[in-house]
């Protein structure tokens, strides 16, 4: 936040801004207040066909990548595959700096 005076621009940095303006004498102040936000974004992908699989409510494949906040509160990139049709289960977790804080590779039917 930056307070400084309407009239003639002087900013306000430790002075106390309820007294008039030291250099012109005003009362009136102008407030700004910034903020900051980060969106995420992710990828799904499903595909979907024959209905005559064991599974035919759900998707055959299924693909996420993207970014999300993690459990930490931190960001976190996301690579994910769940294939039904050759029983595999794949997850990347990766931080900022592209270190792996997850990563699975395993058959679906194990996967719990």
């Amino acid at each position: 936040m930056s307070i400084s005076c309407l009239n003639c621009g002087f900013a306000f940095e430790g002075e106390d801004y309820k007294k008039p303006c030291p250099r012109c004498g005003s009362r009136n102040r102008s407030v700004t207040v910034t903020d900051q936000a980060k969106g995420h974004d992710m990828l799904k992908l499903r595909k979907k066909g024959d209905t005559s699989r064991k599974h035919k409510h759900k998707p055959y494949e299924e693909r996420t990548v993207g970014e999300k906040v993690g459990k930490d509160g931190k960001p976190v990139s996301i690579e994910r595959i769940i294939d039904r049709e050759r029983d595999v289960y794949t997850e990347i977790v990766k931080d900022e700096q592209g270190k792996a804080i997850v990563e699975k590779h395993e058959k679906l039917s194990e996967h719990g």
